[in-house]
C-alpha cells in the first residue's frame, strides 16, 4: 500500500518496498519523490516504492541502550536520541495555550531531553525544532551553547532540526 505523502514527518523511518532497505524521511523532492537517507546518504524514491518501516526492524535505531548497575539491580534506560519539540507531539492538551506557555513547555522539555542524555553519557542528539519563525531554534542553540556547552551544532532537515554533538 503507497504512503500518502502529506503523513509523512521529517525523522520517519520508511523502508523500499521488496527490501529490507530502511532510511529516513528527509523531504519531498517533487510532489512524488521522497527523499530517504540511508547510512548517511541522502538518495530518491518515488513515494510509490515505499512503506512505513515496522519498529522492529528499523536498521538504524534511534535509541541509546545504557545500564546502570546499582548493586546486585541491573537497570537498562532507553532514551530516544530524537525529540521532536512540535507541541502536537509533546503534549496535544498544550496545542490551544498561548505561544508564550507553549514555548515555555516546549523549552522545559528540551532542557530536561539534553540533561538527561548528558547524565547517562550520550553524546549524539537530533532536536526537531521545525522551521517557523525560528524563535523556538534560537533559543534551543543558546541553551545548547551556553549552558549545556554543546561541541558543534549543525543545522538538517532544511533548517527544521539541530543534529547536537554534546
Amino acid at each position: 500500500m503507497a504512503i500518502n505523502f502529506l503523513e509523512l514527518w521529517i525523522g520517519d523511518r520508511l523502508r523500499v518496498i521488496g527490501t529490507k532497505t530502511i532510511g529516513t524521511f528527509e523531504g519531498m523532492d517533487s510532489q512524488s519523490v521522497a527523499i530517504l537517507k540511508i547510512n548517511f546518504i541522502k538518495q530518491k524514491f518515488h513515494i510509490d516504492h515505499l512503506e512505513f518501516a515496522p519498529e522492529e526492524s528499523l536498521s538504524e535505531p534511534d535509541i541509546s541502550d545504557i545500564i546502570c548497575s546499582e548493586g546486585k539491580n541491573i537497570k537498562k534506560i532507553r532514551l530516544d536520541k530524537i525529540i521532536d519539540l512540535h507541541i502536537e507531539n509533546l503534549n496535544p492538551d498544550y496545542s490551544n495555550q498561548i505561544p508564550d506557555r507553549i514555548l515555555s513547555y516546549q523549552i522545559k522539555s528540551f532542557e530536561k531531553f539534553i540533561t538527561d542524555h548528558k547524565s547517562l553519557g550520550s553524546d549524539h542528539v537530533v532536536i526537531i525544532h521545525g522551521k517557523g519563525d525560528g524563535i523556538l531554534r534560537q533559543q534551543v542553540h543558546e541553551l545548547l551553547k551556553y549552558k549545556f556547552k554543546a561541541r558543534m551544532l549543525q543545522l538538517i532537515h532544511e533548517d527544521g532540526a539541530t543534529e547536537v554533538w554534546l
